[in-house]
């Protein structure tokens, strides 16, 4: 889970040195590279943190190899199903899922509530329409300043490195239920230094 979001705090990096001062993000081949990655490895993060709940409760219950979950059916609804189960539920369990029901609301619609779903959705437009949509400096000029999400002009490199904080707050607080399960994540607890406290 972790080494997902070093990824994306990498490609953030790499976004804004290719920006330059002037945070121009034309399509370039560096550029699409760097915002390709940011956003898969920020929604892969979140996928890995659902595997890793998953087997952590199908651990906990001693679940035959035969009979646990096929990796390919892994998804939040079945995970939340689980982790509901009179068993495993307890108050940090319940905030967890308050908490990534909110940031997926509205996942299924033309424009998605939550910002993991309104990150996702990005990701997957970038996936399926080769690039995003870029906002243009007013007057004819050629810098290309932005991107634009749900049709509003927004700063690539600040949504980024937000999305970053939020997907890491977001992972951790489920690495340490899965953790309280008796889960192993592979790397170890990590001091990463938030974008926003770099802003600061």
């Amino acid at each position: 889970v972790r080494y997902r979001i070093w990824s994306a705090d990498w490609h953030t990096r790499t976004l804004k040195e290719l920006g330059g001062p002037q945070g121009s993000f034309d399509r370039e081949v560096g550029i699409e590279m760097a915002l390709d990655g940011a956003l898969n490895s920020l929604s892969s993060a979140f996928d890995a943190g659902v595997a890793l709940l998953i087997q952590a409760v199908e651990n906990s219950r001693d679940v035959d190899v035969d009979d646990r979950l096929p990796v390919f059916r892994y998804r939040w609804e079945r995970c939340r199903d689980m982790l509901k189960q009179a068993d495993i539920a307890n108050d940090d369990v319940w905030r967890l899922i308050l908490d990534v029901d909110n940031a997926i609301d509205g996942e299924a619609l033309p424009e998605p509530n939550g910002w993991l779903a309104q990150l996702r959705r990005l990701r997957n437009g970038a996936a399926h329409k080769d690039s995003l949509a870029r906002h243009h400096d007013a007057g004819g000029g050629v810098n290309v300043t932005g991107l634009s999400i749900r049709g509003q002009r927004t700063d690539a490199f600040t949504y980024l490195a937000g999305m970053c904080d939020q997907v890491h707050e977001l992972t951790e607080q489920i690495i340490r239920v899965a953790l309280s399960m008796g889960a192993r994540e592979t790397s170890t607890t990590w001091n990463r230094a938030s974008w926003s406290a770099d802003k600061n």
